[in-house]
């Protein structure tokens, strides 16, 4: 029996297992280790492994040389374990081996399998990558990488050849984070005889580079080099500036705080490094050291970037905005037209992109061409500047309390997730429409002055921030809720959400209640209690639906790391009003409103001058009945 287990904390499984006889089991990580799937797959213990058995090693042939693997030992931090002598637990047998040591240590058995019929294919697994023709860059942001003596069997032809480029603190700082994919490059065949070669133009910062480079022939074999290693020193730098507005509301100003957090958050994990993000706020943030925003601090600071190795800068405005201002702080307001005097001479000062977020009220305003502005080269986009608008403060206040779900949340959590600027704006998008905001961000990447058009979006996803590692998503998962419902005078209802997954632990599973008019904010959330462990099934009561027309029921769960899952919507329709009901019109509906009532079904209507006799029947005595015997228990 032969099990291979590739998963995070695989090594695990030995504890579970009763290994028998002429069993193999082998995991491509301990038991306290993260297991790396990055670049589709190609960088994993899986593809190793499985490449050296389809060109007919056995299976302690393929384990050792994944195992061996630089770029599992060097850039993964992980250690493959094999069992086949049955003490379940991994000791390799010395080469060459004594069979009297078998019983002690794992690899006799596996040494003498093969899967299949072990038949050799062939690509050479030593051929060389020349990254730059130094070890050490300086002043540039593109590297040339070659690739070299791929010697490939007869009758096969070499299909792909690409560059894999790990970035500096990689091992540091995606330890723990689930892999998706790593900037690439294809090498295409040079002019030189045997060379393929390519250029990556993405190098973000100064620091220490790891380059894979994997060709893969004709008939699907794949072959892999070690890593080379570049040195990048004096680069021009991706930088960015964060602005957290002013606002005299304490619920605002924690929002903004929150959306400025996940920006800086979202940019570290995009390998911008401390010293290349500054940060202004009124307020303390537990991570970075912001300073006061202000006009004079602000112009001093662009300038000093400018006067720096800057390649690109970003902008990310969040607070508070007027026809024609931005407000920075309880005395200072900072005019549309002062801004983009700040975009012009940045535009003209740097190679590479400029990019502005605006998350403000009135953010039409902001990114709409401004007649009053034409002395200026800078126009809303275009000339390699990208300009991106919109404002949270849209959404329902229920929302602010967590600031859980927002535009922002999804947008810079699609930016650490490593998706290109549309893609991120996209999706952000979609969860808006939850509430009813159907475009909730305007965009410019062409300087034409339409927002959102086609040439805009194909400019927005050919460009990313930052190194662009595409990480996994590792949100909680919603299967399902309640469906719609109806009322007809009751005031409260059973909501339900279950089969909710997620691979941390589950910290709540909030419900938002938007009512048909959106100025009433009592029972604005509530917290869905955990009832049933099997089907992980969260319940809760909603109370005071007292308004006729539609509410929104928006259900999400939010696990102990932070992460949000997409939400889900379903609706509440009260057909009601409790107005209707209130004959004695004293407010409340009780059981003096009964007692006209049964009157009115009964035919009795003495003493019942002015009652409209036509609004209770026996269906409307009997939907009382039921709210006042709700209200009485």
């Amino acid at each position: 029996l032969i099990t291979i287990y590739d998963a995070c904390h695989s090594g695990s499984i030995f504890n579970a297992l009763q290994q028998k006889e002429n069993w193999i089991t082998i995991t491509s990580s301990t038991e306290n280790e993260k297991a790396y799937f990055d670049s589709d797959g190609f960088i994993s213990f899986s593809f190793l492994f499985w490449t050296h058995i389809s060109n007919g090693l056995s299976i302690k042939e393929a384990f050792h040389f994944s195992q061996q693997s630089k770029h599992i030992i060097d850039l993964k931090q992980q250690h493959p374990q094999l069992d086949d002598n049955g003490d379940r637990q991994y000791l390799e047998c010395e080469t060459p081996v004594n069979d009297n040591d078998c019983q002690s240590c794992d690899g006799c058995l596996a040494q003498n399998t093969y899967i299949g019929n072990g038949l050799k294919s062939y690509i050479n697994d030593s051929f060389s990558i020349v990254v730059s023709e130094n070890k050490t860059i300086s002043e540039t942001n593109q590297i040339k990488i070659s690739a070299r003596n791929i010697i490939i069997s007869d009758n096969t032809e070499i299909a792909q050849v690409k560059a894999i480029i790990f970035p500096p603190g990689f091992n540091s700082f995606y330890y723990y984070q689930p892999i998706l994919d790593l900037p690439s490059v294809d090498l295409t065949p040079s002019l030189n005889d045997g060379f393929y070669e390519g250029f990556y133009s993405n190098i973000v910062e100064n620091g220490i580079y790891n380059i894979l480079v994997y060709a893969k022939d004709s008939n699907g074999n794949i072959a892999v080099s070690n890593p080379s290693t570049l040195s990048v020193d004096n680069l021009l730098e991706y930088k960015a500036i964060i602005i957290e507005g002013f606002s005299r509301s304490e619920e605002k100003q924690y929002a903004f705080n929150k959306w400025a957090t996940l920006a800086y958050n979202a940019l570290k994990g995009q390998l911008y490094s401390d010293k290349n993000i500054s940060l202004f706020s009124s307020n303390t943030h537990s991570s970075v050291t912001a300073e006061k925003p202000s006009i004079h601090l602000m112009e001093e600071k662009i300038q000093t970037v400018l006067s720096e190795q800057t390649y690109s800068l970003l902008l990310y405005f969040v607070g508070e905005g007027n026809a024609d201002s931005f407000t920075l702080n309880s005395s200072e307001h900072i005019n549309f037209a002062d801004l983009y005097q700040w975009f012009d001479q940045i535009q003209q000062s740097i190679p590479g992109e400029l990019v502005v977020a605006y998350n403000a009220s009135n953010y039409l305003s902001f990114i709409e061409p401004h007649d009053r502005f034409n002395n200026l080269s800078f126009s809303p986009g275009g000339d390699n500047s990208y300009m991106i608008a919109y404002s949270d403060l849209q959404l329902p206040f229920s929302s602010f309390p967590s600031c859980d779900i927002s535009f922002s949340f999804y947008f810079w959590k699609n930016i650490l997730y490593g998706l290109n600027l549309y893609d991120a704006i996209y999706n952000a998008n979609n969860v808006m429409k939850y509430f009813n905001i159907q475009n909730a961000c305007a965009y410019d990447a062409n300087g034409d002055g339409i927002n959102n058009d086609f040439q805009d979006e194909s400019l927005m996803a050919n460009l990313k921030i930052g190194f662009g590692v595409m990480l996994a998503e590792s949100k909680p998962n919603i299967q399902s809720i309640s469906p719609e419902q109806n009322l007809y005078g009751e005031t409260s209802i059973h909501i339900w959400a279950k089969n909710i997954t997620a691979i941390s632990p589950i910290d709540k599973v909030n419900c938002m209640i938007i009512p048909p008019s959106t100025s009433h904010h009592e029972n604005s959330m509530i917290e869905l209690i955990k009832k049933d462990e099997q089907d992980k099934l969260y319940e809760g009561v909603l109370n005071g639906l007292i308004q006729k027309g539609q509410y929104d029921i928006i259900i999400y769960a939010k696990d102990d790391k932070g992460n949000i899952s997409n939400p889900l919507k379903t609706v509440v329709f009260q057909n009601v009003s409790s107005q209707d009901f209130d004959l004695n019109s004293n407010g409340n509906v009780d059981l003096t409103d009964m007692i006209i009532a049964l009157k009115i079904v009964s035919n009795v209507k003495n003493e019942l001058d002015g009652v409209k006799y036509n609004r209770i029947g026996l269906v409307e005595l009997i939907r009382m009945m039921k709210i006042i015997g709700t209200k009485e228990n």
